[in-house]
C-alpha cells in the first residue's frame, strides 16, 4: 500500500461515525434499507462509511461496527485495496459518482468481484451532505464481459473493424474489400488482433466478440 494511502487508511480506520443521533427520518430510511434484498452503504462527506445494511453485512459475514470508516475496506484483497481506496477517496473529493470494480476472499481460497457504486446526495440547502451507494456482486459471464471489453481497448480502430467483420464470418479477402484496403493490410491487422488477445484460431476470436459485446451472439 501506497504510504498516502496507507496514513489516510490507518487514520480513518480508527474513526467510528456517530450513528446514535440520526433524525426520525434517516432512522426511517435505515429501516427500509435493511428489510432491501439490495446491498446499500451510506458515508458522510468525508467518505467515512456511517451505515451499511443488513444484507451486505450477512453477504460478508462482518459486524456493523466493523464495517463503519472504512473498515469495510478490509474486507478488500489487499492487491486490490490501494487501488480501491485510492479511487474511492478521489471520487469523494470531486463529489462525484462512480463505479469500482475490487474483490473480496469468498469461500475457501476463493473470491468475488464486487461493483462498489456511489452517489453523492444533498441536503435541503443544495450543499453535500453524504453519499449512498450499493454493492453488486459481479457474475462470472458479466466478469468475464467487463475483462474482454478492457482487452477490446488495445486495438486499434481498424483492428477492431478487422475482428468485427471476421467474427460475422467474412474472410480475411471479403474484410479487406468492405473496408476498401488491401488483402495484404487487412491480414496484418488481423495477426496483430491475435498477436495481442493472445489467440490462435477464429472459433477463440468469434468468442471474444462476443464477450466483448462487439457482436452479438
Amino acid at each position: 500500500m501506497a504510504a498516502g494511502t496507507d496514513t489516510l487508511y490507518a487514520f480513518a480506520s480508527q474513526l467510528c461515525p456517530e450513528v446514535s443521533a440520526c433524525d426520525p427520518g434517516e432512522q426511517a430510511f435505515r429501516n427500509i434499507a435493511d428489510a432491501s434484498p439490495m446491498m446499500i452503504w451510506m458515508a458522510n462527506r468525508e467518505g467515512f462509511w456511517t451505515f451499511s445494511n443488513r444484507t451486505w453485512l450477512e453477504f460478508r459475514g462482518r459486524t456493523y461496527l466493523e464495517e463503519l470508516g472504512v473498515g469495510w475496506a478490509d474486507g478488500i484483497l489487499p492487491e486490490d485495496r490501494d487501488r480501491c481506496l485510492r479511487e474511492y477517496f478521489a471520487a469523494i473529493s470531486h463529489t462525484r459518482k462512480f463505479h469500482i470494480d475490487c474483490r473480496i476472499p469468498f469461500g475457501i481460497d476463493g473470491c468475488r468481484q464486487i461493483e462498489i457504486s456511489g452517489n453523492p446526495w444533498l441536503d435541503a440547502t443544495g450543499q453535500p451532505a453524504g453519499f449512498i451507494g450499493s454493492l453488486t456482486v459481479v457474475g462470472r459471464n458479466e466478469e468475464e464481459s467487463r475483462a474482454a471489453a478492457r482487452e477490446l481497448e488495445l486495438l486499434s480502430k481498424r483492428e477492431r473493424e478487422v475482428l468485427e467483420l471476421i467474427a460475422r464470418g467474412y474472410a480475411t479477402k471479403e474484410a479487406a474489400s468492405k473496408l476498401g484496403i488491401s488483402y495484404k493490410t487487412a491480414d496484418s491487422h488481423r495477426s496483430h488482433v491475435l498477436k495481442k488477445l493472445g489467440m490462435h484460431e477464429t472459433a477463440s476470436v468469434v468468442r471474444f466478440a462476443v464477450r466483448s459485446g462487439l457482436v452479438q451472439a
